[in-house]
């Protein structure tokens, strides 16, 4: 999800670009931070996707924990 974020972020932030080109240089700065804070949020949502993903590894059981040597015999 987040790659097609950026792919359009680029995508908008270069038809922005061309856009700020005919209206003036002062245009083209304020466009390059937004797109830049803009890329900065896309990277913090991942961050904090990969912080609170869940450890899909099942917890340990009676019968899935380690064996004692008495349950052998």
């Amino acid at each position: 999800m987040e790659g097609w974020l950026l792919v359009v972020g680029v995508a908008v932030g270069g038809s922005v670009a061309s856009f700020a080109t005919a209206c003036g240089e002062r245009l083209i700065i304020a466009h390059t931070i937004t797109a830049m804070v803009g890329a900065v949020a896309v990277l913090r949502v991942r961050l904090i996707q990969e912080l609170l993903r869940v450890d899909d590894r099942p917890i340990l059981t009676h019968r899935q924990g380690p064996k004692s040597p008495r349950s052998r015999f």
